[in-house]
């Protein structure tokens, strides 16, 4: 017979096993947008900063009583900062995984080695004893992506990913709107920081690279 701490064991095993099982969600898959829309964006961004075309006007997608609104196709190139999941919160429903990304001098090697990356509660944070670069430039070199997958090839390729990791993203940031009144917008811009500075992006494509 088990002992009641042999039982207890088992039981975190069992939902730990079902916890780990548990697929990313897919919101939309690749058809959802227009194909010649999406073909706006360079195959080849600059590893400088992010490609970003506005997309006002764009037709809202609707689902399961949420409604995502395109503000803009995105595309960069990019090196992983970080990686943290989500399983909690209304949030994850849609976008279970950020990412950390740096470009320009934040995708060196020898300049990120300086920083001390972490992230939680859907932020990123870096600190550095010495800056190798103005903190402005950081800011405007980095930022805590929520990234939703468009299919399952994204999903897994998304999961890969580790911090080092160089990728090419293309895809569309987009706000989301429930049916309850509840908003979580993204970020339109690489000069802010702190609450609302996050990117929510679409991932159409997503390339790791060399």
């Amino acid at each position: 017979m088990l002992s009641l701490r042999s039982l207890l064991l088992v039981a975190a095993l069992l939902l730990f096993g079902f916890w780990w099982s548990q697929p990313g969600v897919v919101v939309v898959n690749s058809d959802a947008f227009d194909t010649a829309m999406l073909s706006r964006l360079p195959a080849e961004p600059p590893a400088t900063q992010p490609v970003q075309l506005d997309l006002s006007g764009a037709q809202p997608l609707e689902w399961s009583g949420i409604s995502l609104q395109p503000r803009a196709l995105f595309a960069l190139e990019s090196r992983v900062l970080g990686r943290q999941p989500y399983r909690f919160g209304r949030e994850a429903e849609l976008s279970n995984l950020d990412l950390a990304l740096g470009w320009g001098r934040m995708a060196d090697a020898e300049t990120v080695a300086h920083f001390s990356i972490s992230q939680s509660g859907r932020f990123f944070f870096w600190r550095a004893r010495e800056m190798p670069i103005p903190s402005a430039e950081v800011i405007r070199s980095a930022a805590n992506m929520h990234m939703i997958a468009a299919n399952d090839a994204v999903r897994a390729e998304l999961r890969r990913l580790r911090p080092g990791d160089h990728v090419r993203l293309h895809g569309v940031l987009v706000d989301v709107h429930w049916s309850d009144g509840r908003h979580w917008k993204t970020s339109l811009t690489r000069e802010d920081s702190g609450a609302g500075a996050c990117e929510i992006v679409w991932v159409h494509r997503l390339e790791r690279l060399p």
